[in-house]
Order: C-alpha cells, then sequence, then structure tokens
C-alpha cells in the first residue's frame, strides 16, 4: 500500500541477488528493499517510522484499503499515526506541518486500535 502510494515500481536486482527471494522497490524519493524470512512473525514493537507528505491523504487511502489505521498522538508536535498491514507489521507514519491539520488524520469512525 504504502509503495503504491509513493509510486515505487518493482526494480530488477542483480542476478546474484536475485536467487535470495527478495524485492527492491524504487521511486524518484523513496528506495525501499525487502528481504524473505521462512518463519513469519512480525516484530512487537521494532518498526520502520517514515516521514512523510501527504499523511492525510496516505491516511485516507490506507483506511480504504481495509488496513488498521490507529492514532499515536503527535510526537515533537508531529502528527503521526500506525498503519498495520494483514500480516501484523506495522509502520509509523508522520508529516512536519507548519499548522496542525484543518482536519482529523482518522476517519470519524475511528480507528482500531492497536494491541
Amino acid at each position: 500500500m504504502l509503495l503504491t502510494s509513493v509510486r515505487a515500481s518493482e526494480i530488477l536486482k542483480p542476478l546474484a541477488l536475485a536467487r535470495r527471494g527478495c524485492a527492491w522497490f524504487e521511486s524518484d524519493r523513496v528506495k525501499r528493499h525487502l528481504g524473505v524470512e521462512v518463519e513469519l512473525r512480525p516484530a512487537r514493537k521494532a518498526h520502520p517510522g517514515l516521514l512523510v507528505e501527504g499523511l492525510q491523504e496516505l491516511v485516507k487511502k490506507a483506511h480504504h484499503a481495509g488496513h488498521e489505521v490507529a492514532g499515536d498522538g503527535p510526537r515533537d508536535g508531529y502528527p503521526r499515526v500506525s498503519v498495520s498491514d494483514p500480516f501484523g507489521y506495522h509502520l509509523e507514519l508522520t508529516e512536519r506541518h507548519v499548522a496542525p491539520p484543518s482536519t482529523p488524520l482518522l476517519p470519524q469512525t475511528g480507528g482500531a486500535a492497536r494491541s
């Protein structure tokens, strides 16, 4: 979902790395290399935090796509949310604002609370 939102496309890797089963995605602003593990177990606390532009739009897209979205409250004055995928992994998304957003980040029905 996030890679689609930032218009990242899968790119070909060097042949020696392609055999490992991972995938690389890149755009003009994002480079993300994703690996594969045999036993898939989401970390309980460890997660990437990304500084983004257009946080409200990303939240809308994530919510519309059925992803769990939870407001984490601001950190250092910046709004932030956590977005979880169907496998239990989550990303922390934050955005710098000169002024508070004019509309709530989460839909009025509320985001699901993360346990």
